[in-house]
């Protein structure tokens, strides 16, 4: 059994300010742990060869379960990369 270390990027915009700003008192931070979590959700039903494989297809379903909260903030992602 080994520890894997992976750098998840997540670029996002803002889509509406005044929701993000009466939503959330750190929308920076709030994404800052928000991405890993998901993305750890994501990589654990999966073995390193299928990660290393699949890295895109895995950033894309990032993207999306991060989009389907971070829109009911203001935000909008428009990538994310391991």
């Amino acid at each position: 059994m080994a520890s894997l270390e992976i750098d998840t990027i997540c670029y996002y915009r803002t889509e509406n300010a005044t929701l993000v700003t009466t939503t959330l008192a750190n929308h920076s931070k709030a994404i800052q742990l928000l991405v890993p979590t998901i993305a750890k959700r994501f990589l654990a039903q999966r073995s390193l060869t299928d990660i290393l494989m699949e890295r895109k297809s895995i950033s894309q379903e990032i993207k999306v379960a991060v989009d389907a909260i971070t829109c009911q903030w203001g935000i909008k992602v428009e990538r994310t990369e391991m």
